[in-house]
């Protein structure tokens, strides 16, 4: 079974989906049994806690599906205690600037990347006595993947700033957020929009970096896939359980 990492590492193709409200263990168990690479719990807007948190995580890490977890900010705290869960990595929103992608990697990365606070019987190395500390540092860090959510006209004009920091791995666009700051506010097919996606695709392309978007159709998908983005989101639980459910019903309410 490859990880997440192993699979970005082959330059294969990943997709994810967004965890919004549900919370229960074998949220990780059924996104597998789907197929999906990885998913990505929403601590942004999201109301987690993190005995919510810890228990997906940890199921995540023993069954080999990928888990990131999108922070509020680049702050050492929780940073250093979703890294000490075991999640794979994280996504930080609104990066605008290179100083935010490198706060990022100080606080998720060990020396000599980063300052990562040091605890070694954590369920991140699931409390296995670790024999070589400075050899499990530099694994960890290499694992550690680390996404830069870009949301506005100043994260894409500092692209190649930001995806030339060591530790960076994938720049994300954050469609909704980006429309909004272009003044184009829920229209991801104004030119504005799409040529920002571009110069992001391109700027990944130069870094030998991952790009991907969150696609709430597979039409969507399709687009961004299409021009080079693989490490993308489909939709999210709440789009896909409400999504079925309209499907069905539009169907069952028609039977006489």
């Amino acid at each position: 079974m490859s990880t997440l990492r192993e699979k970005m590492r082959a330059g294969e193709n990943v997709i994810g989906t967004m965890i919004n409200v549900l919370s229960h263990p074998d949220i990780p168990r059924i996104l597998q049994s789907c197929g999906f690479d990885f998913f990505i719990i929403d601590c942004e807007h999201g109301s987690f806690d993190y005995s919510q948190l810890a228990p997906m995580v940890a199921v995540a890490k023993s069954i080999g599906i990928g888990v990131l977890v999108r922070i509020p900010g680049a702050l050492r705290e929780s940073i250093l205690r979703l890294m000490e869960m075991g999640v794979d990595g994280l996504m930080l929103p609104s990066t605008d600037t290179p100083e935010l992608a490198r706060r990022m990697v100080e606080y998720a990365k060990y020396a000599p990347m980063g300052k990562r606070g040091m605890s070694m019987m954590r369920a991140h190395n699931r409390y296995i006595p670790v024999p070589d500390t400075v050899a499990y540092m530099k694994q960890a860090n290499e694992d550690t993947i680390l996404v830069a959510q870009i949301e506005s006209a100043e994260g894409v004009n500092n692209i190649d700033e930001i995806l030339s920091i060591d530790g960076i791995d994938v720049a994300f666009m954050g469609p909704n957020d980006l429309c909004c700051d272009l003044g184009v506010t829920g229209n991801q097919k104004a030119p504005e929009y799409l040529e920002c996606v571009d110069k992001v695709i391109a700027a990944a392309k130069r870094h030998g970096k991952y790009c991907g978007n969150h696609c709430m159709t597979t039409a969507a998908y399709e687009q961004w896939h299409g021009k080079g983005m693989n490490f993308n989101l489909y939709s999210n639980e709440v789009n896909m359980i409400m999504g079925e459910a309209k499907r069905a019903l539009s169907i069952l309410r028609e039977q006489k």
